[in-house]
């Protein structure tokens, strides 16, 4: 049975009450001081919870100065939650380019990092940047480990504002009715300020315990306890009990006394090492294929994230259900696998073992609460090299060759269609389907037949079959359009671009989901905006003039000024 983890749930006081007092605070003449400490205390609304961040060793200032109305930094924001929860552990963050050794915040933002608060987007982390609202809500949850939501509330006319990688957060605290937002906003993309995260950290936790001891006269509100060695006796905590890093469960104690919420455990497990597990299909590694660039994926993310790697190269289809069930029953803490040949196998593993988690990479026909099924939107990117045939062809003819016809597979040819049309609307596009993913030979005839209709460049979604149209490009001197990576090594001379996933894109995506604690079950899907599809030119065989033309219509799809079709009903409405 999986290694039992303390379930830790958030309920949070509403972010916008009165405040209460702090255990151990100062009178009131030296709360007067507190204010007469910095020039720019202001008297308003703001006023009791600066002085209780200033009390409390989360906010100092600087010069005589609390900037109250100044825009809260993301290194600010991951300084005052260390001090919060008392973090101390330091991840490496050299990988991190705009983090300068010597800058004051180098330290607090490794703290942040091995906290899993802060995890930028692979090799930044913007420590100088104002954080946003919807960033500053999202680290409070990774903070606090709150479950995430995948329903939608009502009430809020911006949700679409909010950005995908903090909805489940965001929309968790909106259903439990914690965020109230202002005139039906959450307004995600404003900045917060010094003085409006005071008062939301003041009114998350009421109560900081910083001495070991007996604590018997409590205040309302959520305590943090940052110490080992403490006890709540013939009392109540009418709150939630936090425990900062360092301290657990055992060390604190509940003598005669009453908790009304629930514990919340920040300590790391360090004995607990995290271990995820890959599955590859039968093409196993070291053939420059997708299984290598889903290992990819995993590599970059256990060098950001810390955690260890338990690979299996699967022999073939036979042997996809006994080498996921061999890695369930080690009780990893993730599960990866790839591909439509690896979804029965998946299925089945996740029915037999309920508490695991998986992720099958580039299908989505695994409806589950355990499987995580991460597509592509592969007709955006088949639309970029669309552009790009469409603009190379000197016949004016340009070919596609698909492997099988189903929905995937249609996907790539009517966005590639799509594109080519868009900036070439008389040129000729010739399709064939090889009912085969695995036969070069049929590649080879099927392109060399649409090059003897005058097709110059030829797009293959089609697998080992797709090899065949690169061969037959170099044969018949035409450009051939590789798929799913870069392919320009194949034949640097006659491979124009590939149309590429970036499978190591949703691998350390999905990952960062299950260490961050907000893994859903479900869909996802990945496009041009999260730079998960595109095109490669290895060789450089795309001009410049060219290049900027795809960039063009790439930012109209992201924009939306563009919506790409994925199918024949979608085509014939795009272009009419």
């Amino acid at each position: 049975m999986r290694h039992k983890r303390i379930a830790i749930i958030l309920i949070i006081i509403m972010l916008f009450t009165t405040a209460t007092t702090f255990v151990g605070a100062q009178d009131g003449q030296e709360e007067m001081l507190i204010s007469q400490r910095f020039s720019d205390m202001p008297d308003d609304w703001s006023t009791e919870a600066l002085e209780k961040a200033v009390e409390n060793g989360l906010i100092t200032g600087s010069d005589g100065l609390i900037k109250p109305k100044d825009p809260l930094t993301r290194a600010q924001m991951a300084t005052i939650i260390n001090r919060a929860f008392g973090a101390t552990n330091k991840a490496s963050i050299s990988n991190y380019t705009d983090v300068p050794g010597g800058a004051w915040y180098y330290e607090e933002m490794a703290k942040a990092v091995q906290m899993k608060t802060f995890l930028g987007d692979g090799n930044r982390l913007y420590p100088d940047n104002p954080i946003t609202r919807q960033e500053a809500f999202l680290v409070l949850a990774r903070a606090l480990k709150i479950e995430v939501s995948s329903v939608e509330p009502s009430g809020f006319t911006d949700l679409d504002d909010i950005a995908s990688w903090a909805k489940g957060e965001i929309y968790a605290l909106i259903n439990q009715g914690y965020i109230q937002g202002s005139g039906g906003k959450i307004n995600p993309k404003q900045t917060i300020t010094r003085a409006e995260f005071a008062q939301l950290m003041h009114n998350l936790i009421k109560t900081y315990i910083k001495e070991p001891g007996e604590y018997t006269d409590l205040p309302e509100g959520n305590v943090m306890v940052l110490v080992p060695g403490v006890a709540f006796v013939n009392t109540t905590v009418n709150g939630h009990l936090i425990l900062g890093e360092g301290v657990d469960e055992d060390t604190v104690n509940l003598v005669n006394s009453l908790l009304t919420g629930r514990w919340i455990i920040r300590m790391q497990e360090a004995s607990m090492k995290t271990v995820i597990g890959f599955v590859t299909d039968w093409s196993g590694l070291g053939h420059d294929n997708l299984n290598d660039m889903i290992l990819a994926g995993l590599t970059k993310a256990k060098t950001d994230l810390n955690f260890d790697v338990r690979v299996i190269e699967s022999d073939g289809d036979g042997d996809y259900l006994k080498d996921l069930t061999e890695l369930a029953e080690e009780e990893l803490e993730l599960i990866i696998s790839y591909g439509y040949t690896m979804a029965d196998a998946t299925k089945t593993a996740a029915e037999n073992y309920p508490d695991q988690r998986f992720v099958i990479i580039d299908d989505n026909s695994i409806e589950m609460d355990n499987v995580m099924s991460i597509s592509f939107k592969e007709h955006e990117g088949s639309f970029i090299v669309g552009v790009i045939a469409g603009l190379t062809t000197d016949t004016n003819v340009v070919g596609f060759i698909g492997g099988v016809q189903f929905a995937l597979i249609d996907k790539f040819l009517y966005g590639y269609m799509a594109g080519v049309k868009s900036v070439n609307s008389d040129a000729e596009i010739l399709f064939d389907y090889a009912n085969s993913f695995t036969e070069s030979d049929i590649g080879v005839t099927l392109a060399t037949a649409q090059n003897n209709q005058n097709a110059d460049v030829i797009f293959h979604a089609a697998g080992g079959t797709g090899l065949g149209v690169i061969e037959a490009a170099g044969e018949s001197d035409f450009w051939a359009i590789g798929v799913d990576s870069d392919q320009s090594s194949l034949d640097p001379n006659h491979v124009l671009c590939s149309m590429v996933k970036r499978f190591d894109y949703a691998v350390y995506e999905a990952i960062k989901h299950v260490l961050e604690g907000s893994f859903v079950g479900g869909n996802m899907e990945y496009g041009l905006e999260e730079d998960a599809v595109g095109y490669m030119d290895g060789a450089g065989n795309v001009s410049n003039l060219i290049a900027e033309s795809a960039e063009l219509y790439k930012s109209k799809i992201i924009s939306g000024e563009i919506i790409v079709p994925y199918d024949e009903t979608t085509y014939d409405e795009f272009i009419q």
